[in-house]
């Protein structure tokens, strides 16, 4: 597992490196080489928001320890910090994506000296703090307010949809880089300074201006000691009011109608799914980022479109769907669904329900996340990009094909590896092998859609065949799948114990 986190770290590093360093070349044409740090402290601070605003009101207010905590000689203040340290621990972790590779293109366009880096290091501590603590505000908030769980989920789930697809338009709206890169940079430090108000301070402070560093750390800090003093003096309350506001009250007995037991399970993982912000928000990205890749080409590649006849139009039907594929592919439910079972899983274990039953509860979820997107993307290129039937078709299709047999592997993969000795549920969603194993096995289905695409171009000399082949291929992938999971799939499942 190690070797396999490590490989992937190193290679992402790489990737920003790389995307850095394109960036900064459009920087120093626009004559601001500097800004490049200013990216690394804003991507750093908006990462840790994500991070920090899906696991603060579960982490903080709703934790399972807080009844073993309170009989503790401990104060609710220390509590709070210990709890914070965790967090900004994760958040430590993302300078190796943000921060310190943006340091390393600085250095390379940029003159520093001493002082330049004593302060770039003491700024470490500081730059993540107003984050968790703004995040912690709002988890603190939702969490005093005494209604039902699901309202509380629903407005965490919304919020952070919103933001993350801010970030994405913010990102990948400014102007062509090649063909302006005075108004790229322009464009750039416009939405850097708009993005955070306390990274202009941090970056002009790094550069050495004191006075700007000591208000950057007076910001940052101020607001995160306020809040370990005001939720330590209303610890007990909040969690007891996050408590309640989970208990039903008037309770009546109604009816109970009776469902089938595909649609029972069906229904639990909904619940699941849809009452676990963290797994919504990290599940339903790539499909999100989907669609707004689409509707960004749209607006930028017109002329692409065309430029050049029904050639360009096939070739961009063709990247289409590629990106379809891999972005709804990429994300899985079923890679941690079972994992998601946690201690609990012996219940639904010895409950008298089939494992074929089980699995298709589950990969159905998978289902209603996907497919729906995909049928918005295929509508949106309908409406605007004028495509004959066929390639419509075809986007619908081959994602759709694809992103089915993705939820067979992704339950396959938990199968082989599962994990039920977390205590956090963060960690089955994020951190384990089978998520990793998904997602590999996402970056293989695409390399295979785009190289049966080609061989089918230089096979059959018709792009209409080349489609009808690949079409063929995810249907026998899809058929694999099925089997592996119907058959050896069931095995696994049968030998697993909690």
């Amino acid at each position: 597992m190690m070797i396999i986190v490590a490989i992937a770290s190193l290679a992402m590093i790489a990737y920003v490196l790389f995307y850095l360093y394109f960036i900064e070349i459009a920087f120093v044409q626009g004559g601001k080489p500097e800004i490049i740090l200013q990216v690394g402290i804003v991507s750093w601070s908006l990462l840790s928001v994500v991070m920090t605003i899906t696991r603060a009101n579960g982490y903080l207010f709703k934790a399972k320890d807080f009844e073993l905590l309170m009989t503790l000689p401990v104060k609710p203040q220390a509590i709070i910090a210990s709890k914070l340290v965790n967090l900004l621990i994760v958040n430590y972790l993302i300078i190796f994506y943000t921060y310190v590779p943006a340091l390393i293109i600085y250095t390379i366009f940029n003159p520093t000296g001493f002082l330049f880096w004593v302060l770039a290091i003491v700024a470490i501590l500081f730059i993540p703090l107003l984050s968790v603590a703004l995040c912690g505000f709002i988890a603190y908030f939702i969490g005093m307010i005494p209604i039902k769980r699901k309202f509380k989920n629903l407005a965490t789930i919304i919020f952070s949809l919103v933001f993350v697809s801010a970030v994405m338009l913010g990102s990948m709206g400014a102007e062509v880089i090649e063909t302006d890169p005075q108004g790229f940079t322009d464009s750039v430090v416009n939405i850097l300074n708009k993005a955070s108000f306390l990274a202009p301070f941090a970056f002009s402070g790094i550069r050495g201006n004191i006075g700007h560093f000591l208000i950057f750390v007076v910001i940052s800090v101020i607001p995160f000691l306020g809040f370990i003093w005001l939720v330590g003096r209303n610890y007990h309350k909040t969690n007891t009011t996050t408590i309640s506001g989970d208990v039903v009250k008037d309770f009546k007995l109604g009816e109970i109608k009776a469902v089938g037991q595909t649609k029972a399970i069906l229904n639990k993982e909904i619940k699941k799914y849809f009452g676990t912000p963290m797994y919504l928000l990290n599940t339903s990205s790539g499909p999100l980022l989907s669609l707004i890749i689409l509707i960004l080409m749209i607006i930028n590649t017109d002329e692409i479109v065309n430029a050049g006849g029904e050639m360009n139009n096939q070739v961009f039907t063709l990247i289409i769907i590629g990106i379809l594929t891999f972005m709804v592919s990429l994300t899985s439910t079923t890679s941690c669904s079972l994992s998601l079972e946690g201690k609990n899983f012996w219940i639904i274990k010895s409950a008298p329900i089939p494992a074929k039953t089980i699995f298709m509860g589950k990969i159905l979820v998978n289902i209603i996340v996907t497919i729906p997107i995909i049928i918005i993307d295929t509508i949106v290129v309908a409406i605007f990009l004028k495509f004959n039937l066929f390639n419509i078709m075809m986007i619908a299709l081959i994602p759709s094909l694809f992103a089915i047999s993705i939820s067979f592997l992704g339950l396959y993969a938990n199968l082989l590896i599962p994990r039920f000795d977390y205590d956090q549920e963060i960690k089955a969603i994020k951190q384990s092998i089978s998520v990793l194993v998904t997602m590999a096995f996402s970056f293989i289905i695409t390399i295979l859609l785009v190289g049966a695409i080609l061989l089918g171009l230089v096979v059959l000399k018709n792009i209409s065949l080349a489609y009808l082949f690949v079409t063929l291929l995810a249907v026998i992938i899809t058929a694999i799948s099925y089997i592996l999971i119907s058959t050896h799939g069931v095995k696994l499942y049968d030998k697993l114990n909690c």
